[in-house]
């Protein structure tokens, strides 16, 4: 079973900045990975608790997953060193 995946208005953005034509594939990769499985990625904790993270290299997309609206919502697509903020 696969889920809908929703971008919010800032993991949008942050997609269509990403400049690297490979991590831009790797990325759809990465999403397409997760609708088929969406708990593959590591939860999170503290103020992030409910939420996911998915390792791309040196790149993090941070993701909610809504099992009863069958859909995962993808909140950050950053570096990791800025994802948490």
């Amino acid at each position: 079973m696969s889920y809908l995946i929703k971008f919010s208005n800032t993991a949008s953005k942050q997609f269509q900045k990403l400049q690297d034509t490979k991590l831009k594939e790797r990325v759809v990769t990465a999403l397409e990975y997760i609708a088929k499985e969406p708990l593959i990625g590591k939860p999170l904790q503290a103020e992030f608790k409910g939420c996911y993270s998915y390792r791309i290299g040196d790149y993090r997309l941070a993701y909610t997953f809504y099992k009863e609206q069958k859909y995962i919502g993808i909140i950050r697509i950053e570096h990791r060193r800025e994802v948490y903020r």
